[in-house]
């Protein structure tokens, strides 16, 4: 090494050893800014994917909600002015579940997902028929006061807990998906301090070697 070194010139030497120590410094950055480029993708995921998600979902949750509870208002009120305002609440929960489900629907990102989404509109579907008759049964007043009462305790009642239910797997799976995302996102920081610091050092070590030789090349032969 020092043999070659010294059959090049001062000026290139110590061009070579500059641009060398250069290039390592480059290499480390480029490594940083790719293993940040990694964090960076698990907490986009959390960010646009998982937690809108979990949000869309609880919306969809309390809208669902709402139809329930306008529905089992509807059947104890007596007076037919708050049984047409009930109703008309009772439609816009209705259109807001779909509003809020609509926007879901384009948030979906597995197989796994989309079939607990399936869930959800089969359970809804099942749900709306019987609250269907449930509402026409409550607006005929005292005549179907009694039917009223059994199908808001019966089958109306199963259908609403099994689409509560079946939003509740579709949360899970996404809250469950969001603090995997975040441990990932910590875990890749993590990686990428170690790594990050592993090369940094390793180039400070290469360039100080590189130094010591230009160096000994230039100061050897003026002391002899």
């Amino acid at each position: 090494m020092q043999v070659l070194l010294r059959s090049v010139r001062i000026g290139k030497r110590l061009g070579i050893t500059f641009g060398l120590l250069l290039l390592a410094l480059c290499a480390v950055a480029a490594f940083g800014s790719w293993q940040m480029s990694k964090v960076n993708d698990n907490v986009v995921d959390l960010d646009t994917n998982w937690l809108p998600s979990v949000e869309t979902l609880g919306q969809m949750q309390l809208m669902a909600s709402e139809v329930r509870r306008t529905a089992l208002l509807s059947v104890i009120q007596l007076k037919a002015e708050d049984k047409a305002r009930t109703g008309e609440q009772h439609q816009a929960a209705e259109r807001e579940f779909f509003a809020r489900a609509k926007e879901y629907e384009g948030m979906i990102a597995s197989p796994e997902e989309r079939q607990l989404y399936a869930d959800i509109k089969s359970s809804w579907t099942a749900y709306m028929a019987d609250d269907a008759t449930l509402m026409q049964a409550a607006s005929a007043g005292e005549a179907e006061l009694e039917r009223a009462r059994e199908l808001a305790s019966g089958p109306s009642a199963e259908r609403y807990l099994q689409l509560t239910a079946a939003i509740a797997k579709d949360v899970k799976l996404n809250r469950d998906g969001g603090a995997q995302a975040g441990r990932d996102a910590a875990a890749s920081f993590q990686r990428a301090l170690w790594v990050n610091a592993t090369v940094a050092v390793g180039a400070v070590l290469a360039g100080l070697a590189l130094a010591v030789q230009v160096t000994s090349s230039i100061v050897r032969p003026i002391a002899t």
